[in-house]
């Protein structure tokens, strides 16, 4: 329902952008429940939205950022297609930390970036783990955090960061800061704090 509404409203960069970020965030849903039809669909649409804000401005941080997300994820439901949007991920990645120094959103999707994609194919999780650092700093820093789900989503990161990194306890008390102010987000709840222990 809000993708279809933003979809009608989509007239101007900041909405494309929101468009991108929420259908970004469905796609991950979508695997979640292993629904790759649903995450296919949500994929193109975020792609699209986000095209369309670097279409307007091509040096638009979160828009490349979120599309070196949206790279990765596409890598998840074709392998295949590898080679090729490993190399667009990087480049979004790239140009997310070039343009996106202060934006927290640029920050995460490019770190994300480097603790998702295996060494040898350039990613670097301790790397990543300083970058995701950054963007919840510049979380904590606003008016508000708590009522912004990006934030949420930045610790996360920096949790599974830990986990990637071995400092599970570390990861731990990320997770246990989320829950702290969101006690039930279930798959902190019951699938990321739980996996620390097994």
């Amino acid at each position: 329902a809000v993708i279809d509404h933003l979809k009608q409203h989509a007239t101007d960069t900041e909405t494309q952008l929101k468009l991108g970020h929420v259908a970004y965030t469905a796609v991950g849903t979508a695997f979640g429940k292993r629904d790759m039809d649903m995450a296919a669909k949500y994929l193109e649409v975020a792609e699209e939205a986000l095209e369309n804000v670097l279409d307007a401005d091509d040096k638009h941080p979160s828009a490349h950022g979120l599309m070196s997300g949206i790279a990765g994820m596409g890598i998840a439901l074709d392998e295949s297609k590898a080679m090729t949007l490993g190399m667009a991920s990087n480049r979004h990645a790239r140009k997310a930390l070039q343009y996106g120094e202060e934006d927290p959103v640029a920050l995460a999707m490019a770190a994300s970036q480097q603790i998702y994609t295996p060494r040898q194919w350039g990613g670097d999780p301790d790397r990543g783990l300083e970058v995701i650092g950054q963007s919840v700093a510049l979380f904590e820093a606003m008016d508000s955090p708590e009522s912004d789900w990006r934030y949420y989503e930045s610790l996360i990161l920096m949790g599974e960061a830990y986990t990637k990194v071995e400092q599970r306890e570390a990861a731990r008390a990320v997770y246990l800061k989320v829950l702290s102010m969101q006690p039930e987000l279930a798959y902190v709840k019951y699938y990321l704090l739980p996996s620390l222990d097994q």
